[in-house]
């Protein structure tokens, strides 16, 4: 049986009281949406699905490491997920790394 989930509707001010660690401001503004969630903007508000998420998020990855990591992860996650889609040198260096790690390709 599937949960029904529904979103906490709050304002940027409160998110960034929840996760102060990430930079918000900076995040929305870098996706293109520098008035989400802010009082006077439209939408004014932001739909939070798992606050304890979003605390353990801030406990366990923006207290631990900076961001520079964190970028650099992304990163290669977003080249790892995108690879069969990039040139063949992607895609035989990920076979690689696959082999190294994993003993598989």
């Amino acid at each position: 049986r599937l949960r029904k989930i529904h979103a906490i509707h709050i304002s940027r001010e409160k998110l960034k009281e929840r996760s102060p660690t990430f930079d918000w401001d900076t995040f929305f503004t870098g996706i293109g949406l520098s008035e989400l969630g802010v009082e006077d903007g439209v939408p004014p508000r932001l739909g939070v699905h798992d606050y304890k998420y979003l605390q353990e998020v801030e406990r366990l990855v923006w207290t631990q490491f900076d961001f520079a990591h964190f970028r650099a992860y992304l990163r290669w996650r977003v080249t790892y997920i995108f690879q069969s889609y990039l040139s063949p040198e992607f895609v035989g260096a990920g076979a690689a790394l696959n082999e190294e790690l994993f003993g598989m390709t």
